[in-house]
C-alpha cells in the first residue's frame, strides 16, 4: 500500500516469510494527534520487552505473562482510534481503506485473535527454547525465547477464525521468529499504518493537549523498564 504523503510504505500483499523484524518508529505527529493510541503503543513496547527480558532470564511464566499482557493492550490500540478522533469526524476512520486494509492483514488480523485465544482459553502454548543467535556484535550465543506452539483452527471460536492462509503462513513465522518479535513486527506494521492515516487526515484530526499528560508519564514507565 502506497499512497501521497505517506511516511511509511507497508507491503500488505506478500505471503514471503519474514525477513527482518522493524525497530521503533518516530511517531511525533500521531502522538500528538492520537494520544490514547500512542499510549497503548507504549504499553505495547513496555510489556514485550518485559517478556522478552524475562525470558532470556529462563523465568518462564512470568515472561508468559508479560506477553499476555503485551498482547491485550496491542489488540486495544485500534479500538483507541475512534476515540481520539474528533465527535464530527469519527467516519473518517471508519470509511479509511487503511482500517479495512489493517483488519485484513495476515500477520495484525491473526495476532489480534491470537491474543483472544491467549486471554480467554488456555490453548495457546508459548514455552521456554533455546535458540542461537547472531548479535552484531558479539557472535553467536545461545538464548531463551518464548516461541508459538502451532495453533489450529479448531482452537478458536466461531465468529472469530483466521484466515486458514494466514493460519498457515503465522505458524510458518512461529518457527522462525519468537513470540516476542512477531508481536513486535506486528506492532510496528500497525502503528506504521496509522501514522500514514494521521498524516493523511493531518488537518481534520484537533491535537488534544489534555492527553499529553499522560503520555508523559507512560514514556517515564517505558525508560524505567
Amino acid at each position: 500500500m502506497t499512497k501521497n504523503q505517506s511516511q511509511w510504505v507497508i507491503n500488505f500483499e506478500q505471503d514471503s516469510d519474514i525477513q527482518v523484524i522493524a525497530d521503533d518508529l518516530d511517531l511525533t505527529v500521531l502522538k500528538l494527534r492520537l494520544p490514547n493510541t500512542y499510549e497503548r503503543y507504549l504499553a505495547t513496547l513496555f510489556f514485550n520487552r518485559n517478556s522478552e527480558k524475562l525470558a532470556a532470564q529462563s523465568q518462564e511464566m512470568l515472561a508468559i505473562w508479560h506477553f499476555r499482557a503485551a498482547l491485550s493492550q496491542f489488540q486495544s490500540i485500534m479500538d483507541l482510534v475512534k476515540h481520539d478522533m474528533p465527535p464530527n469526524r469519527k467516519q473518517i476512520w471508519k470509511r479509511d481503506p487503511i482500517k479495512e486494509t489493517l483488519e485484513s492483514h495476515r500477520l495484525v488480523s491473526t495476532m489480534t485473535r491470537v491474543r483472544n485465544l491467549a486471554l480467554h482459553t488456555g490453548k495457546l502454548q508459548s514455552p521456554l527454547q533455546e535458540r542461537t543467535a547472531i548479535f552484531l556484535p558479539g557472535g553467536r550465543r545461545n538464548v531463551m525465547l518464548l516461541i508459538l506452539c502451532p495453533i489450529t483452527l479448531d482452537d478458536f471460536n466461531e465468529g472469530n477464525k483466521p484466515n486458514l492462509r494466514f493460519l498457515k503462513w503465522f505458524n510458518r513465522q512461529a518457527t522462525i521468529w519468537s513470540a516476542n518479535e512477531l508481536l513486535t513486527e506486528a506492532t510496528f506494521v500497525l502503528l506504521a499504518a496509522l501514522d500514514n492515516f494521521v498524516r493523511m487526515n493531518f488537518q481534520h484530526i484537533a491535537q488534544q493537549n489534555n492527553a499529553l499528560d499522560k503520555i508523559r508519564h507512560a514514556k517515564r514507565a517505558l525508560s524505567c523498564e
